[in-house]
């Protein structure tokens, strides 16, 4: 590994703040994490809706890609503080993976951290030390047993259904793909393409307008987010094979 490309690999901080503090990562994090809060309170949460409560002395690890948001608080005329050790490069096998959570740290472990918070400086005893830390916590972590290639689905289909008016590679951009990447993944998990998938999205919405209201096929388009009522007609049938009159009438779901 070249010289640069080393340092680049991590990112090593001590953060300060005198009051309420809120990040958004729902892009997603660049690096793993393993940080401690040396003093205050966070609440992480996740975007899928997990959470986790963090408090002085806890030691915590965040993997790379996840996406959430967090809010920092102290107690009156206090300090937030938290050290953060991020890293590119997990020391395991490909195939493993691990979740958000909170490292039960020993005295030796907290040693460690100790030892390389002196000097929160990237360097090859810094990393080192990392890593050290790492080969004595991983084997007592929780793993991530998902799929990650679900995960990522259920990801794109919340993020359509959310941004109707999406550009794809909007939409790649969110789920940490290349836009050739995205439509590959598509067509491989869902055989459907992010543009087949929000009509199919939408025409499920206009089904329902169908068969429980009266409106009319123009105001359904319009609340639904067609352009236009003849591409409306023209993805009802290649998904329903039937008009919207055959819809109403026989009162189907899809």
């Amino acid at each position: 590994m070249e010289h640069i490309s080393f340092y680049k690999s991590f990112q090593f901080n001590i953060h300060r703040r005198t009051c309420y503090n809120y990040t958004d990562n729902t892009c997603g994090i660049p690096y793993h994490y393993v940080a401690r809060m040396v003093s205050g309170h966070a609440r992480i949460v996740v975007v899928s809706g997990e959470e986790m409560e963090l408090c002085e002395g806890d030691v915590f690890y965040l993997p790379k890609g996840l996406r959430y948001q967090s809010y920092w608080t102290c107690e009156d005329g206090g300090e937030i503080v938290w050290e953060s050790y991020g890293f590119k490069m997990l020391p395991t096998s490909r195939e493993m993976r691990y979740s958000m959570q909170k490292i039960d740290a020993t005295s030796e472990d907290s040693a460690i951290l100790d030892e390389l918070s002196k000097n929160i400086k990237v360097s090859p005893s810094s990393v080192g030390l990392l890593y050290l830390f790492l080969g004595k916590s991983l084997e007592k972590m929780r793993q991530d047993r998902t799929d990650p290639k679900a995960a990522t689905w259920e990801m794109a289909v919340s993020y359509i259904s959310a941004h109707p008016n999406f550009q794809v590679k909007e939409l790649a951009t969110y789920c940490n793909m290349s836009e050739s990447g995205i439509y590959a993944f598509f067509k491989h998990y869902g055989n459907t393409t992010p543009i087949e998938l929000k009509n199919k999205m939408l025409i499920g919405r206009a089904i329902e307008l169908l068969t429980t209201t009266d409106l009319s096929i123009e105001e359904i388009c319009s609340r639904v987010g067609f352009c236009n009522t003849a591409y409306f007609r023209k993805q009802l049938r290649r998904v329903t094979g039937k008009t919207p009159i055959e819809i109403r009438k026989n009162g189907e779901r899809i």
